[in-house]
């Protein structure tokens, strides 16, 4: 009797060490999230948008529901500027110089683009969202 307990204690022991020790040595990079802004952005041609978010968070910015406007057009992208300061509307934000911490860009010249995901360190103020001949839907979370 006093075998099989000490069996079952040594099978349980086990199984406790394995669920702690297997999810904290397995670090994702995307762990956990909260929203911080969701954005739709872009329409026909070249469209500008900005979304000011807080400096002081590591984000992940998540671009879903890419569509095409029009199948006759050459170009559709999307480019994601993260910049040191609050841009402005109708401001390119490549005119940002210094002041751009990281560029991506979504698609290609020719044919579509993309859904994806980018992340960013802390020091992000807000983040300008230049389209061309496309809609998409942008949110942005908090990384911890």
């Amino acid at each position: 009797m006093k075998k099989m307990i000490s069996i079952i204690l040594g099978i349980v022991l086990i199984g406790l060490v394995i669920l702690i020790i297997i999810p904290s040595s397995s670090h994702v990079e995307n762990g956990p999230v909260t929203l911080v802004k969701e954005a739709d952005i872009g329409g026909d041609g070249t469209q500008i948008h900005f979304v000011t978010v807080s400096s002081d968070d590591n984000l992940k910015v998540s671009i879903t529901n890419v569509t095409k406007i029009s199948d006759t057009t050459n170009v559709a992208e999307i480019k994601v500027f993260a910049l040191k300061i609050e841009g402005a509307n109708g401001q390119l934000p490549e005119s940002y110089g210094n002041n751009v911490i990281k560029k991506n860009k979504f698609g290609n010249l020719k044919t579509s683009c993309f859904e994806g995901n980018i992340t960013y360190d802390k020091g992000v103020k807000s983040f300008g969202f230049v389209t061309n001949n496309v809609k998409a839907h942008v949110t942005i979370l908090k990384r911890f």
